[in-house]
């Protein structure tokens, strides 16, 4: 998801989204005001039901069971991310979810780094 870089979190970065901010691991060739993509592994994202205080709102718009996991994609505002749970996780399509992801395991990239895409 894209952002910008905005400062410090103890040994981490801060950076802002669209959905909100997001502390992760920055690069040290990324400094404040940088442009970066936050890249997060599905098998990273963290999906709940109900409410809550952490992560962000989201509607599951897909899941397909693989046995060992549940392949989701999820809209969380503008931005699609994908999640593999535990299939003891029951969602299907349509259900509104909360989603997080553990901050060490969020990396940014700096698009000037990549030539602007990804």
């Amino acid at each position: 998801m894209p952002g910008r870089v905005v400062g410090d979190a103890g040994p981490l970065g801060r950076v802002d989204t669209a959905n909100g901010p997001v502390t992760c691991v920055v690069p040290d060739d990324a400094p404040e005001g940088s442009e970066v993509v936050v890249s997060i592994r599905p098998e990273d994202v963290t999906v709940a039901q109900g409410d809550g205080d952490d992560g962000w709102d989201a509607t599951v718009t897909q899941a397909v069971f693989l046995g060992e996991c549940v392949d989701c994609r999820l809209a969380v505002g503008d931005v699609e991310l994908r999640a593999r749970i535990h299939p003891s996780v029951r969602v299907r399509r349509g259900d509104r979810v909360r989603v997080s992801f553990r901050s060490d395991r969020c990396v940014a990239v700096r698009l000037e780094a990549s030539g602007g895409t990804l």
